[in-house]
């Protein structure tokens, strides 16, 4: 009986455990952000009538927090579905993120779902590229925000620009619409150059314009130094002949601060004549020896550096300045000035003062015999700016100061003068006679001659200087011959402001006589042509070569430093043509297409030397090329020299510069 009764108790007191079943519906996502919502259906089964509290709770890194809570009654065998759900804000969760389950509870009775992240994060992505820019350039910086969810965000994005010392430069908000943002930004013209972060911050508002959901990612940005402004820096702008000019660069970036950078310095004298031209750097300190008697004058002192130019002036101050000496019973003046001296000397011999007034013209020296009453005298001489004092012994009869060789001087232009009178009197005698006589019995002893119209060169607008001339019809051997052909594209803006290209036609020009070629211009075209009748060789090709590098680094540099640039192309091309030399000019005929073809070679390039197959496989063994086709015409590449020398085109560059006028 007592066994029967255990029994009993023990089937009610399993019955009243399995009572009651609940089972959520809803398997989670993995992930949700911060703002999503979710309903959680949920179905509760009893076995036997019962009545109680059902509630639901989000835990989050063990951490429980009620989100839904309602009373239930059951019948026996009956099941009830609820519909409750769950909105991700801080109201409802509060801090809950991280790993997450939904944990449903009736009376003791709980079932724990799925495990799942609550996530506040967005995911910034940059697609702009470009890293390095220049102060008040514009950029757009596109990306994508996209939350841990895999949702697109519509928000808001922060830009936060922070130069490298800390220091926040910019700051602007744009917005994220359906996961993509396009944030322009204007970069101030005197931004400071250097290393910036960038700093992106994506995020959402909830309605109480609270931050929710949240992504940041930064890159680092260049801001490039640009030169803005250049000026020439005197330590002294007036100075004395016999002296250095002091002179420094400045060349200043877009906040103001000095840049160091390459230069062309140019000093001109008032006649705009080079007497300097060198190549420095600015900041750097440059010292220009001005010679003694250089006379007064304004002169200038040019200079170029990344397309930027400044021009200046200093003066040469005028100086009157009397050397005097004192030698036994001889005074001798000279002038050390840099004009003409024209002042009173005061001589003082004894007690008694003489007045001298010399004219003196630069470096030039008069002498003066020192006299008076035999004896021994403090003989004292000054001007307005120095004095010398000598103890001399002195003979005669008077004091005097006599110039020494005055008397003599005057007889010499005396003579002179009558010399010049005899000579134009003889000259006009014999003139007159040969007026008189008649050419009438002279007729038969002239042999008239054809006259040959040979019509003038006419240099005016050539850039150069032809030294050659093209002929239809020469008698001569054919030779092979070499060109290097220079199209010039801007041919006749370079022709207007020639002055600010002298000095690098010059260049050219002074490198083309050391390599013995001569110089034929035709319009836009200039040929540089190799001839054995010049050079006595007839192996051109690779001091052709050369010295179309040569050219092109020389244009190259020059379109570096100075606004007015040079658009070119370079040929090389060898040929066979008929030539010879007349009165130190070289005239020639070109032979078939040697010319034409030159010039279609050197119209096809883009600032680089292109060769023809005649002069690829002629230099074969000197070179490695690339072949191309454009417009129907074969032309090379050069890839590398064999064996080239060192280039020293600066040196030359600047040697004939200095050299030009």
């Amino acid at each position: 009986m007592r066994k029967i009764i255990y029994l009993f108790v023990l089937s009610v007191f399993l019955i009243s455990l399995v009572s009651s079943e609940i089972i959520i519906e809803k398997t989670m996502d993995e992930i949700y952000n911060l703002g999503d919502s979710f309903d959680i259906p949920v179905v509760i089964k009893s076995a036997v009538g019962l009545s109680g509290l059902f509630q639901m709770n989000l835990i989050c890194n063990g951490v429980e927090t009620n989100f839904y809570k309602n009373g239930i009654v059951l019948v026996a065998g009956a099941e009830k579905k609820i519909e409750s759900g769950l909105i991700l804000s801080p109201e409802v969760i509060g801090n809950q993120r991280g790993d997450c389950k939904i944990k449903g509870i009736l009376d003791g009775d709980y079932v724990l779902s799925n495990q799942f992240k609550i996530s506040d994060l967005i995911v910034l992505n940059l697609e702009t590229t470009e890293r390095e820019f220049k102060p008040s350039q514009s950029i757009v910086f596109r990306g994508t925000a996209i939350k841990e969810n895999s949702k697109a965000s519509s928000g808001w994005l922060n830009l936060k620009f922070t130069h490298e010392s800390g220091e926040v430069k910019l700051e602007q908000i744009s917005s994220i619409s359906e996961g993509n943002f396009n944030a322009e930004i204007s970069f101030p013209s005197n931004l400071e150059s250097g290393t910036y972060a960038l700093e992106l911050e994506a995020y959402e508002l909830d309605e109480d314009d609270e931050k929710t959901n949240i992504g940041t990612t930064s890159v680092n940005l260049l801001i490039q130094q640009i030169p803005t402004s250049f000026e020439i820096v005197f330590e002294n702008d007036e100075i004395e002949p016999g002296t250095d000019l002091s002179v420094k660069l400045v060349l200043h970036d877009q906040t103001g601060k000095p840049m160091e950078a390459s230069s062309i310095l140019t000093v001109k004298d008032e006649k705009d004549k080079i007497l300097s031209q060198v190549e420095i750097l600015t900041g750097e300190l440059f010292s220009f020896s001005v010679e003694s008697f250089t006379p007064p004058a304004k002169w200038k002192v040019y200079a170029v550096s990344n397309k930027l130019s400044a021009e200046s002036t200093f003066e040469i101050l005028k100086v009157e300045k009397v050397g005097i000496e004192i030698i036994n019973q001889t005074l001798i003046l000279t002038n050390q000035g840099n004009v003409p001296y024209n002042k009173t000397v005061l001589v003082k011999i004894g007690e008694e003062l003489v007045n001298v007034k010399p004219y003196l013209a630069v470096q030039e020296s008069r002498r003066y015999t020192l006299t008076a009453p035999k004896g021994e005298y403090q003989i004292e001489v000054y001007d307005d700016d120095n004095s010398v004092s000598s103890a001399v012994s002195l003979t005669g009869k008077v004091i005097s100061v006599k110039e020494i060789g005055a008397s003599n001087s005057l007889t010499k232009i005396i003579v002179w003068l009558f010399v010049i009178v005899i000579l134009g009197i003889t000259v006009f005698i014999f003139a007159k006679k040969g007026y008189q006589k008649s050419f009438i019995g002279r007729l038969k002893d002239i042999k008239f001659k054809k006259k040959v119209d040979k019509k003038p060169l006419n240099y005016s607008g050539l850039l150069l200087g032809s030294n050659s001339e093209l002929s239809l019809s020469i008698r001569g051997e054919r030779q092979k011959n070499g060109v290097v052909c220079l199209k010039l594209n801007n041919y006749s803006e370079i022709l207007k402001n020639k002055s600010n290209v002298s000095a690098t036609l010059q260049s050219i020009i002074t490198l083309a006589e050391e390599r013995k070629l001569k110089i034929y211009e035709n319009s836009d075209y200039v040929f540089f042509i190799a001839s054995p009748v010049v050079t006595r060789s007839f192996k051109h090709e690779r001091l052709l070569i050369d010295f179309a590098f040569d050219v092109k680094n020389i244009l190259d540099k020059h379109n570096t430093l100075f606004k007015q640039i040079f658009d070119y192309g370079l040929s090389v091309h060898i040929g066979e043509m008929i030539s010879k030399i007349e009165e130190g000019r070289l005239v020639f005929m070109s032979l078939g297409s040697f010319m034409s073809k030159a010039k279609k070679i050197a119209s096809l390039s883009r600032s680089e030397i292109l060769i023809s197959e005649e002069m690829k496989n002629a230099s074969r063994s000197e070179i490695r090329t690339e072949k191309e086709t454009k417009s129907g015409t074969d032309f090379y590449k050069i890839k590398s020299l064999r064996h080239k020398s060192d280039d020293k085109f600066i040196s030359r560059f600047i040697k004939s510069l200095e050299g030009k006028n």
